[in-house]
């Protein structure tokens, strides 16, 4: 009881904007089912990271500091150690979403790589971070995770993660 007492009283910015949707991650299976989750700093050097940073140069490192999760229609929980936990940012978070984007890095790795055969590296950075800047909104988050987007939350130190199993335990015996 005291750990959904924290949810409502760290995360209610969370359950307000979401309207209720759940945004799930994989995680370690070595994980506790309620795990308070520090976002580190990712050390990743990818051109596309370095677009995706310009294109949000008022967020230092935003990539790379951010949750990148999905709602139940875009989800995809294949992942050998890891499973699916519905996470919880702490209020003050911040969030951006592509409305046809569901894996980011995925998705647009290849589109940048292509351009780097065509035009310098930083005038392939410019150009898609231009496109990136253009097509992420910050708008109401139910909406994103209904679409199925990708949902990129930052501005946040942690959150809580609580494996998808038990909750899906605990509402069949609700």
């Amino acid at each position: 009881m005291l750990k959904l007492a924290t949810l409502e009283l760290e995360c209610w910015q969370f359950l307000e904007q979401s309207k209720g949707q759940r945004l799930y991650k994989n995680l370690p299976k070595s994980y506790d089912g309620f795990k308070k989750v520090k976002v580190r700093k990712k050390n990743v050097n990818e051109l596309f990271i370095d677009a995706f940073n310009q294109s949000f140069s008022d967020h230092r490192n935003l990539f790379q500091r951010a949750i990148f999760a999905n709602g139940a229609k875009s989800f995809s929980a294949e992942c050998d150690d890891r499973e699916p936990f519905v996470i919880f940012p702490i209020n003050g978070f911040k969030f951006i979403y592509n409305p046809v984007v569901i894996d980011a890095f995925a998705q647009y790795k290849s589109d940048v790589e292509y351009l780097l055969q065509k035009v310098s590296k930083q005038a392939a950075i410019d150009m898609f971070s231009k496109v990136i800047r253009q097509s992420y909104v910050h708008n109401n988050l139910a909406e994103g995770i209904q679409t199925g987007a990708e949902i990129v939350l930052y501005n946040v130190p942690h959150y809580y993660a609580i494996r998808k199993s038990l909750l899906d335990d605990f509402e069949r015996i609700r």
